[in-house]
């Protein structure tokens, strides 16, 4: 008879101690190509003694009676299942890495099913099996290890195709990972170490002019763009990226023909990426130089692109750098004080690394408003990836700002959210009101709310006061179908208070 696949156990009578009851003789397991557990041994932990290995840190802290497993791993992340257990059903795993003897914990589990993320393809990893008890020891089980799905695209031949947004607005962006990726094998690359991932992508390119955007979440990512073929190469069309995207702007594609992008870790060895891809189409910014800025109202926010923006030199008030010196890709905006007090100007949600500095005067007379750090200027502050800045400064109402949103480098481009906040609000990653804390922030799809006891209802509202959106008490708020802007998110209890909090969507 079976259960669930697996051989069911009926007695647990045996003869002697286990056969790997030690390290050195730990059972190989053969790794399931998906998440179901065809393949699978039977273990027992009757008569099994204590293993003298490096003592694990959950279950049972005594007299563990542990038998012992082995895989060779296939994926970076695979799952190791105790199913079909007769005996004490509170049963313990741990994973080592290493030899027997000096054996490297790298995960323990109570529960019966354990996840290792970040395993390295080829090496071999160690499983230790016990009882959460020190006097009911007695289990036997089923015992697999498993995989995720791999990548659809992980292939050429399965390149997902991508819409191509023809502004330089992203609507579309496409959510992709490499976990459980393979490496396509031949073809260049560009990172010099070695791909053990990748995923493929595809467009047909609708302008000369394209800008390819990922933005990842963890783990750097390298992309390449093929034209033609899989393997043919574009020249130059190449990047390894940081601060949070692997951006390419390419100003040679041929309208109607078909390219292929590959995206991969940066770092072959043990990790993954997980990115939203999209195709725009970028314009020379209006805002390109000072003498025509674009104006950010008070509270508000506005959006754009410096990828084809010229460098700036800049001004003799120099704000952060000496004086002269070019800076990358520059756009500029203004914004005019309604009141006296502090005012925060936010470049979080910006998909580059970038520097902002706060002028005053006219072109010709520009003037830093203090030439210290977190006053006049930042190159940094907003959370996440991006080393985004945010600065905040005293503000005389009346009085006209102007604002140089630069790229750090000649290679950090793509697009930005930067917003005026006159009520001295500032964002960042997590925003605390009377303990209460929203994140991340900005957000993209999902925004989270750390305690909602006592919460009643919930409201999203836009800066000019509209309401956009109701919802029920929750933990987690999906406002994917919000537009890119500021929102006042008001969290009213049941006591009839409220408490308001402005919250970025990228």
């Amino acid at each position: 008879m079976s259960v669930g696949g697996f051989k069911a156990q009926k007695s647990l009578k045996t003869l002697a101690p286990p056969i790997n009851n030690d390290c050195a003789n730990a059972i190989s397991l053969t790794v399931n190509a998906d998440t179901n557990c065809t393949i699978f041994k039977t273990g027992t932990t009757i008569d099994a003694y204590q293993s003298s290995e490096i003592e694990p840190t959950c279950g049972a802290a005594l007299d563990q009676r542990d038998v012992w497993f082995k895989f060779i791993a296939t994926r970076k992340i695979q799952t190791i299942k105790l199913l079909n257990i007769i005996g004490n059903p509170d049963m313990v795993l741990a994973a080592y890495i290493g030899a027997c003897g000096n054996l490297t914990q790298i995960k323990c589990s109570d529960p019966e099913t354990m996840t290792l993320t970040k395993l390295v393809i080829g090496s071999e990893y160690k499983i230790r099996v016990w009882t959460n008890s020190d006097t009911d020891t007695r289990s036997t089980f089923d015992i697999c290890v498993t995989s995720g799905p791999i990548p659809i695209n992980d292939d050429c031949a399965g390149a997902i195709s991508l819409n191509v947004s023809n502004t330089e607005f992203c609507t579309a962006p496409q959510s992709g990972t490499t976990i459980n990726a393979t490496n396509t094998s031949g073809g260049p690359n560009c990172n010099g170490a070695g791909v053990d991932d990748d995923v493929w992508y595809s467009f047909i390119a609708t302008s000369t002019t394209h800008l390819v955007t990922v933005d990842y979440e963890d783990f750097h990512t390298s992309m390449q763009i093929y034209s033609g073929s899989c393997t043919n190469e574009m020249i130059g069309a190449c990047v390894n990226g940081n601060y949070g995207n692997s951006n390419i702007l390419w100003k040679t594609f041929t309208v109607g023909q078909k390219y292929y992008l590959r995206i991969f870790s940066t770092n072959p060895n043990n990790t993954f990426s997980n990115f939203k891809v999209c195709i725009t189409t970028p314009s020379v910014p209006t805002n390109d130089n000072c003498a025509t800025p674009q104006t950010i109202p008070c509270d508000g926010m506005v959006s754009g692109s410096n990828a084809l923006a010229t460098n700036d030199i800049i001004p003799t008030s120099s704000c952060g750098f000496a004086n002269p010196i070019a800076s990358s890709r520059g756009v500029w905006f203004k914004v005019t004080a309604t009141k006296n007090g502090p005012m925060t100007i936010s470049a979080c949600g910006t998909d580059y690394d970038s520097f902002l500095r706060v002028y005053t005067g006219d072109c010709a007379t520009l003037s830093c408003t203090s030439n210290v750090n977190g006053a006049g200027y930042a190159d940094a502050g907003c959370p996440g990836l991006n080393n985004s800045p945010i600065v905040t400064f005293n503000a005389t109402m009346g009085t006209t700002y102007r604002i140089l949103l630069t790229a750090y480098s000649d290679t950090q481009f793509g697009n930005y959210i930067i917003s005026a906040n006159c009520s001295a609000l500032a964002t960042s990653n997590v925003i605390a009101t009377d303990e209460i804390k929203v994140y991340p922030n900005p957000f993209t799809d999902v925004l989270n709310i750390s305690d909602v006891k006592d919460l009643a209802t919930i409201s999203v509202r836009d800066l000019s006061g509209r309401l956009v959106k109701s919802l029920k008490a929750s933990s987690t708020l999906n406002l994917v179908d919000l537009k890119s802007g500021i929102y006042l998110v008001s969290l009213t209890y049941k006591d009839g208070s409220v408490k308001t909090i402005k919250a970025i969507k990228k």
